[in-house]
């Protein structure tokens, strides 16, 4: 099959249509085909004896061999290029070049597969096409599927005043007259659909700010393109514009015209248009023929007539507006303009003249007036800043009006800025962008808005927010109305939200629990420090990814993607704010218990999740052995002979174990009073008919109960016991219960003699246990100890008996127990640490004092010590874990954090200079991928070496995790940031030396930003300053360093 498949592929490499060739890593050829050859003009034979370079024309061997270097290094999959190729007979041939690499099976370079397809015709006639757009007289241009022009020549510059790259850089709809847009758009999808386009006409956009008249005829061609030739039709479209306005004026003007002449008598009017007659309530019959007097009536002593005629005498133009009277004989005012006709060598044919009706107009006014005297009351009042603001074509830009409150807004009297608009106290560093958002409004004739800062006179800073609508848009005019509104609170408002959001983002980042974001779907959107720490993923591993699939434990998913999916369809509120344990998965595979607080917010119809998860692995631990411990105590109390009785607070018996229910003949006790249990066990029984008080009755009192005799009448005669009571107290101090003991001795009395015996026995049993057990008396004398004494102390433990504790032990072990013994004595029993140099053998030792109480007196101390090195040693050896890197034995983040903290200190306290550099190996995942993990652990093994042996003893090298290391150079002289950057190239002389990594040589970088620091800032942000200059130095080609 293989050999079949082989023969296949030489029949295809030897027969494809496009050139395809085998090259070495040098570039010599291994193979060719027939289609290469007949590309560049040699014979396979002639090719084999050649490499790619000698072939490839000089300008584009550089950008070749770049791919290719990038190719070998695997930054690139593979890569095409449009190059040029040295033919045999030495003119050049195009073609598109598509190279891959192949690997060794060990992931070393082999030999790189081209492909090689001619594109000369295609250049030829690229190049042809560039020569018709250069030398074409009209505007030519290529535009794509996504409404932006690929390719314009140069007339459109000389029309439209944009450059080509400005044309092509923006959208072809961005041109377009606002008004034409729709249309434009609409004339482009049928094209699309087929329709051909031929005389299309709208307005562009000149770079001055005009638009000219366009002509489109356009063809799609079959790559979806539009292949145009538009020209300008400005003048011609103006030219039609005012024939038609001139043809349509008279007819359809909404003013009234009539048109006299001066040369017949009395200047009769010869022509009146309809809405003349409209407004006067004449028909144009009436009209002929008469002069226009009779449109004034009686009211003829008007001093706009005296200007009118005046000015006709005189044979010139005149404006006016006169009081003239409808036929019905209605007043109505008229706005008259009365402008002379001349031939073209200036004799006077007419006068033509334009009348409007204004009688709402001056009506309007009139009340305008009334009405702007009842805004300056409102406006005074308002708590906001009222403004129109015009920009006019010619570039003249100002205020029509502003509200009394702008001296109180601004501290700028309102004339101030109706004469100089620019004296708008905008602060200084938002001038630019206030500028920007008003020339974008004017251009846009669009709504203008601005938030914002005054520098007013005095000094202060007001923030404030502007909103303002085109109100008025004329030919070249444009007006903007709006209100200022003083926005200082708010802003400040916001800035403490702002200030309280980032110290919550502070608070969940430093958090001791894990915190995690999550979308409706799953996918992590935050995650913290602790995060990384607890689950082993860094935060730009995490987002993105399926928090359950991620750190749930896969057994426990499926029920997890269910409850959060029934939550989603029913606001099932199973988890929010409530505490659920879950098993989690760490990145090692490790699987930890955590504890679960998770809380969700519906933004929109979306929810979007947060939890804090806590580790409690351990107390999980401590649980289950608490609980193994209870168990045990209770298998204990059930098989000891000893009665125990336990009550809570309120007297209600809790506990009564096996051997008090045989003694007294009682199945059960739990729920029974003080009183009650008195009664059903017989224990208080003085008389027939009288009771005392319970043992845990006086213990609820406080009274300590020691060693009590009492006689029960029990089946098989009299039983004497001994009972034994405590308060049982909490935390605080505060009585939760009672306890007592009681003790069957009647087998005691018989059997005392037997317990002398049994005396020397447990003296055996006890000098043969590795622990140091004695008893001392309230006189503070040793009444017994063990021969455990002899083997750790050196002391004969018989020579003890009857001596003081200071007689017979050293002063330092005295004071060092005499605060605990105190408290035994006292009667609460104590426990405590200390460490034992006795015999020249150091030892870690848990001493326990109990009280010895009889009669509810304390007669001496039970003193038990044992052993606990093995203990210690294994605290020592997890503390030591916590806080070193496994692999490297550097400090690891916490330990590194914590030095940097200390060291930070120290220099501002001395004044001393700190250095910190942080180090990344340079490509290391090609290490990784190319030696395995196990050859880029002993790579970072050797470079931790390395570091370490190139500092002082007195500085720190830290591992933070994977390829990163972080020094800490302290005691620098004033001279720092240069004995840094000495260190720093020293440190990479040391890593560039060979590194034998699986019994090969191979070279190793590294990159390093440094940082200085007197101490005066905090840790965050030294590490911040090297970090970037960590990223400066990998700009910077790596192998080298950078300070921030």
């Amino acid at each position: 099959m293989i050999t079949e498949r082989q023969d296949l592929f030489q029949h295809a490499f030897e027969h494809s249509a496009i050139g395809m060739a085998l090259t070495r890593l040098d570039g010599r050829f291994i193979d060719a085909n027939e289609a290469l050859a007949r590309i560049v003009g040699y014979t396979k034979a002639e090719l084999e004896a050649m490499s790619f370079q000698d072939i490839t024309h000089p300008d584009d061997l550089g950008i070749d061999l770049h791919l290719v270097d990038e190719l070998v290094r695997g930054e690139i999959p593979f890569f095409n290029l449009e190059k040029r190729y040295i033919h045999r007979n030495g003119h050049s041939v195009w073609a598109m070049l598509t190279c891959s690499l192949v690997r060794h099976e060990s992931g070393q370079p082999e030999l790189f597969i081209a492909q090689i397809q001619d594109i000369s015709v295609r250049k030829r006639a690229e190049a042809d096409r560039e020569a018709f757009f250069d030398l074409a007289p009209d505007m030519l241009a290529i535009t794509c599927r996504m409404g932006y022009l690929e390719k314009v020549n140069e007339a459109w510059t000389q029309t439209l005043g944009w450059s080509s790259h400005e044309l092509v850089s923006r959208p072809l709809l961005d041109f377009v007259h606002p008004e034409d847009r729709s249309r434009t758009s609409a004339e482009t999808h049928a094209v699309y659909q087929g329709r051909p386009l031929r005389g299309f006409r709208n307005r562009y956009r000149h770079k001055s700010g005009d638009y000219r008249w366009l002509e489109w005829n356009t063809r799609v061609t079959g790559n979806g393109d539009l292949y145009c030739v538009v020209r300008d039709v400005t003048r011609q479209q103006e030219i039609q514009e005012r024939l038609r306005v001139q043809g349509d004026a008279l007819r359809a003007a909404s003013n009234g015209i009539l048109i006299t002449d001066p040369h017949l008598p009395d200047s009769p009017i010869v022509y009146c248009n309809p809405a003349f007659e409209r407004i006067t309530g004449y028909a144009q019959v009436e009209v002929l023929g008469r002069n226009c007097q009779f449109l004034h009536g009686s009211d003829r002593e008007q001093d706009a007539l005296r200007i009118l005629n005046e000015a006709i005498a005189a044979g010139k133009e005149s404006q006016v507006v006169l009081r003239n009277y409808r036929k019905n004989g209605q007043l109505f005012y008229n706005e008259l303009l009365m402008a002379p006709v001349r031939d073209k060598d200036g004799r006077l044919l007419n006068y033509v003249g334009v009348i409007e009706d204004i009688t709402e107009r001056v009506r309007a006014q009139e009340e305008l007036r009334n009405r702007e005297v009842h805004l300056q009351q409102i406006t005074s009042r308002i708590p906001a800043l009222i403004f129109q603001w015009y920009s006019r074509s010619n570039g003249a830009q100002g205020y029509n009006y502003i509200s009394s409150r702008c001296d109180e807004m601004f501290g700028v009297p309102a004339a101030a800025l109706m004469a100089d608009w620019t004296r708008t106290p905008v602060h200084p560093e938002d001038m630019a962008i206030f500028l920007n958002s008003v020339h974008d409004a004017v251009a846009n004739h669009a709504e203008w808005s601005f938030e914002g800062r005054l520098l007013r006179p005095d000094g202060s800073v007001r923030w404030i927010k502007c909103t303002s609508s085109p109100t008025q848009i004329f030919n070249k005019e444009i007006a903007f109305t709006g209100i200022v509104l003083d926005v200082t609170e708010e802003h400040d408002a916001q800035e403490h939200r702002r200030a309280n959001e980032e110290r919550i983002r502070q608070f969940i980042d430093n958090a001791n629990e894990a915190f995690v974001g999550m979308d409706q779907d799953g996918r992590i959107t935050e995650w913290n420090k602790q995060a990384e720490k607890t689950f082993g993923w860094t935060e730009q591993e995490a987002l993105g990814l399926n928090a359950v699939d991620l750190i749930v434990a896969a057994h426990a998913r499926a029920e997890h993607h269910e409850r959060m999916a029934q939550f989603v369809a029913a606001c099932d509120k199973f988890v929010a704010s409530n505490r659920t344990e879950l098993p989690a998965l760490r990145r090692d595979g490790t699987i930890l218990t955590v504890e679960m607080t998770i809380g969700a917010n519906k933004q929109g119809d979306r929810y979007h999740f947060h939890a804090f998860l806590h580790d409690i692995s351990r107390r999980k631990l401590l649980e289950r052995k608490l609980e193994q411990e209870r168990q045990l105590l209770n298998a204990i109390l059930e098989t000891i002979d000893v009665g125990v009785e336990v009550c809570d607070a309120d007297g209600t018996i809790m506990l009564a174990n096996r051997a008090l229910r045989e003694l007294i003949s009682i199945d059960d006790a739990r729920g029974l009073s003080l009183e009650e249990w008195a009664v059903a066990s017989g224990l208080y029984r003085t008389h027939a008919t009288t009771m005392q008080e319970s043992a845990l009755a006086r213990a609820l009192k406080g009274e300590p109960v020691q060693n009590l005799e009492l006689t029960i009448e029990h089946g098989d005669g009299p039983r004497h016991v001994i009972v034994t009571a405590r308060t049982l107290r909490d935390k605080s101090g505060q009585a939760s219960g009672a306890v007592a003991a009681v003790q069957d001795v009647t087998e005691l009395k018989r059997t005392t003699e037997q317990l002398r015996e049994s005396t020397g026995r447990l003296r055996t049993i006890a000098d043969s246990l590795p622990v140091l057990i004695s008893y001392i008396d309230k006189d503070r004398r040793f009444r017994f100890t063990n021969e455990t004494y002899r083997s750790w102390l050196g002391i004969d433990p018989q020579a003890l008996i009857g001596m003081t504790a200071s007689e017979a032990l050293p002063t330092h072990m005295i004071e060092a127990r005499e605060t605990h013994f105190r408290t035994a004595l006292s009667g609460t029993p104590v426990q405590f640490e200390m460490t034992s140099d006795a015999l020249g053998i150091k030892r870690y030792l848990e001493t326990s004092y109990i009280p010895h109480i009889k009669d509810g007196r304390v007669e001496g101390v039970y003193a038990l010590t044992i052993d606990i090195s093995s203990r210690k040693a294994v605290e020592q050896q997890l503390n030591q874990l916590a806080r070193y890197d496994a692999l490297t034995g550097l400090p690891n983040r916490r330990h590194f954090e914590e030095k940097l903290e200390e060291a930070l200190a120290r220099n501002a306290r001395t004044g001393q200079v700190l250095s910190l550099m942080y180090v990344d190996v340079d490509f290391f995942k090609s290490i990784n991928d190319g030696h395995g993990h196990a050859g880029g652990d002993d790579v970072l093994i050797e470079i931790a070496s390395r570091l370490k042996h190139s500092i002082r003893s007195t500085d720190t090298v830290a591992r933070l995790g994977g390829d990163e290391f972080v020094i800490i150079l302290e005691g620098l002289s004033g001279t720092a940031q240069t004995e840094a950057q000495t260190i720093a190239a020293k440190l990479i002389a040391a890593i560039r030396e060979p590194v034998s990594v699986q019994g090969r040589s191979l070279r190793v970088s590294v990159s390093i930003g440094i940082a200085v620091s007197t101490g005066s800032e905090h840790a965050g942000a030294v590490c911040l300053r090297a970090d970037g200059a960590l990223y400066q130095a990998k700009d910077a080609g790596r192998d080298c360093f950078r300070s921030g």
